[in-house]
């Protein structure tokens, strides 16, 4: 449970000197509601100075849990770095356990005992609660919504004796010029099972992997090679909210899951621009160099993740969560597809991948980016009541069918993308478009439409391709 001991001594250091923030739930702060299905949540945010440091908290308040978003930076003028307790807590000496992921990976379940922990994850059971913890770690700002990890700076939990109890506390260490995340969640005690039916072990699988992190303006992905600026240890806050979808994916096993999917799908939703969609904020390379696209990007399926993840939201709690960032999103992407669109032989519509500042060219269309978008099309028909987004969504299905045969390459494996002048081209994914067409399909029989068999042709070909390599389809 304790590091070595001349870390401890580092972190005792460091604990006595930390800035307090007060209560976990400020007073004051904006507040807003929403609901889900018969989920209610009231959310609070407010930033407010405490000595050096300026603190930002977005509180999620449920019924019978809470999420809290939080965030510390030195205030301007202030020197680091210095250190924050995000969160404390008395707790009596018995029948409180601390649960983490260990060196090896695997999980521990142990009595809370004195010490530090400094992991990714830790959950703290206590009087038929448990409070699940992303620890602390600091960032630096590099610009186009790109930040560097600091790992020299990762905050821990601490565990004190106090009278005949044990404090508990959180603390963040924040360096100059940085910023410093965290996320709390509290509510009804769930089980330590340590599988993949605990949203704990899942957040921490897909966060503190060093592919992905989450940090208070969102989810954030490792940013690709192409990508600038490129640093080391460097994300960029990506649109498509995988978390949430993670999360979602829980709800009805995992206690925790509804309340983590809202509250990550609703920090990210806050991210959509004036214009409907969410910008990719850091450069890409290659569509600057093959069609002259700069930072602050549409990428049409990272948009269409995120949507369909809120949609997914909605079909499990019910309700209509998020229902105004749908509609504006549909009311962009209807324009820019009317706008951009290549018309076919039979008058289907490709749309382009991307779009953005300083295009010179129209960009390639994706097989699989196409299909998810047609599939988010009908199903944002349904949740909107807007029927008008159907006659668009038959255009996308047009244009697959109508250009099935030149996605097929004598391999039986299926062509990544057709360009603006109709080449078809590239490497596809192993299994992404498969699963797109599959569920594209799926969706097209349930609203009993008849089959076609240019699509079902393409799914075929593809498992032809899948199978001959051992790949598992669906």
């Amino acid at each position: 449970m304790a590091a070595g001991t001349a870390i401890n001594r580092i972190l005792a250091l460091i604990l006595s000197w930390v800035i307090a923030i007060g209560p976990m739930v400020p007073e004051a702060g904006a507040a807003r509601s929403f609901s889900a299905g018969s989920v209610s949540c009231r959310v609070t945010e407010s930033t407010e100075a405490f000595g050096p440091a300026v603190v930002s908290r977005r509180v999620y308040d449920f019924e019978d849990a809470q999420v809290l978003m939080i965030r510390a930076e030195g205030s301007p003028g202030s020197e680091g770095p210095f250190a924050v307790c995000f969160y404390e807590e008395e707790v009596g000496p018995d029948g409180c356990h601390i649960w983490y992921p260990g060196e090896d990976g695997r999980w521990v379940d142990t009595p809370a005992k004195e010490g530090f922990i400094r992991t990714g994850t830790v959950c703290i059971r206590t009087g038929g609660r448990t409070v699940m913890i992303s620890l602390p770690q600091s960032y630096e700002d590099v610009g186009r919504s790109v930040y560097r990890c600091m790992s020299e700076y990762k905050g821990f939990l601490s565990i004190e004796k106090s009278g005949s109890g044990l404090v508990i506390k959180v603390i963040g260490i924040c360096p100059e010029g940085a910023s410093c995340h965290g996320m709390i969640y509290s509510g009804k005690d769930f089980s330590p099972s340590f599988g993949d039916d605990n949203c704990a072990v899942l957040w921490d699988r897909y966060l503190s992997d060093g592919t992905a992190r989450w940090l208070f303006e969102g989810y954030c992905r490792v940013i690709p090679g192409r990508y600038e600026p490129n640093v080391e240890g460097g994300y960029y806050l990506c649109p498509a909210c995988f978390i949430a979808q993670v999360m979602a994916e829980k709800i009805g096993t995992c206690p925790e899951a509804p309340y983590l999917a809202l509250a990550c799908w609703d920090t990210q939703a806050m991210q959509q621009s004036e214009e409907g969609f969410w910008k990719t904020g850091a450069r890409s390379v290659w569509l600057y160099e093959d069609y002259g696209i700069e930072e602050g990007f549409y990428d049409t399926r990272f948009n269409t993740d995120l949507i369909e993840t809120g949609l997914y939201i909605n079909e499990k709690l019910g309700g209509s969560f998020g229902k105004d960032a749908v509609r504006r999103y549909a009311g962009f992407y209807t324009s820019y597809a009317y706008g951009s669109h290549r018309q076919t032989e039979r008058g289907g519509w490709l749309i382009p991948d991307y779009t953005g500042p300083g295009q010179r060219t129209a960009a390639h269309t994706s097989l699989n980016h196409q299909a998810a978008e047609c599939r988010c099309l009908y199903r944002m028909a349904e949740f909107l009541d807007d029927p008008g987004l159907i006659p668009l969504a038959d255009r996308l299905l047009e244009g697959i069918l109508d250009t099935s045969e030149g996605w097929i390459r004598e391999d039986h494996d299926l062509h990544y993308s057709v360009s603006a002048e109709g080449e078809f081209s590239g490497k596809d994914y192993e299994r992404l478009t498969y699963d797109d067409l599959v569920q594209l399909s799926g969706l097209l029989e349930d609203m009993g439409r008849p089959a076609d068999q240019r699509l079902t042709r393409l799914i075929e070909e593809k498992r032809l391709w899948m199978r001959a390599r051992e790949i598992e389809d669906l």
